[in-house]
């Protein structure tokens, strides 16, 4: 068994490697990274991105990709912050930096898991949310990404969401986008349950209106690996795209 998770570990980094060869994304946001591939996309991607790790204390982490290739990149600031209250080894990541002429504030994060830890998942988006606003950042371009966990339900609860714009609700609400979490196709975790959520979200800023706009979103990952019938991941992947005024 452990031979087969390994192998079918390698099998989803390989995929991840194609992907990012093949799309050219500019910036990449992962949750859930592993040791035992940090070697393997250094050395495939060392070159090609500037890569961020989160808290390698814990078993899985999370990571920022940001491309070297195209926009000038120049990195002003890293960030890796614990939340104080975890018992899943929940951190944030962020990249300060400025690209294809603009100033960004990148970030990410896994928040708390499970339905019975929404309190302390609302405090991690709360303690996201304070990272953004601070004073020097204001002026940037500012994008949260990630497997927030989150529930309808708690995000009506959160008041300084009033100041972001939910990408897939800008997009339209489109219902074939709507859920990241899906057992109902998403085989991956053998669930016995029918669970379909929009864990996954990104939340881009409003107060630089017109300096970034999204103008697309779609789910990715959603074509299994023949040779372990899985697909890349249990939950669905975003992919999306913005135009940036220079």
């Amino acid at each position: 068994k452990q031979w087969y998770q390994r192998r079918v570990r390698g099998l989803f980094t390989s995929l991840l490697l194609c992907a990012l060869i093949s799309h050219r994304f500019s910036l990449v946001m992962l949750q859930e990274v592993v040791s035992e591939h940090v070697d393997r996309i250094k050395s495939c991607f060392g070159k090609s991105y500037d890569i961020t790790l989160g808290d390698r204390s814990n078993s899985y982490f999370n990571a920022i990709l940001v491309t070297r290739k195209v926009g000038n990149l120049n990195v002003l600031n890293k960030f890796v912050k614990k939340f104080p209250n975890t018992i899943m080894g929940r951190h944030a990541v962020q990249v300060d930096c400025t690209l294809f002429g603009s100033q960004f504030s990148f970030f990410t994060s896994h928040l708390e898991s499970m339905k019975y830890h929404s309190a302390e998942r609302c405090n991690q988006l709360n303690k996201m949310l304070s990272y953004m606003a601070r004073e020097q950042l204001l002026q940037n371009i500012t994008l949260f990404g990630g497997d927030m966990n989150l529930r309808d339900s708690e995000v009506k609860r959160l008041q300084n969401l009033h100041s972001y714009v939910d990408v897939w609700e800008e997009m339209g609400r489109d219902p074939e986008t709507r859920y990241t979490w899906d057992t109902v196709t998403n085989t991956n975790t053998g669930a016995s349950y029918k669970s379909r959520l929009r864990f996954d979200r990104m939340y881009l800023r409003k107060s630089c209106p017109g300096k970034c706009e999204p103008v697309s979103l779609t789910l990715t990952g959603k074509t299994k690996l023949q040779s372990c019938d899985m697909y890349p991941s249990d939950h669905w992947g975003l992919l999306a795209r913005f135009r940036v005024q220079k």
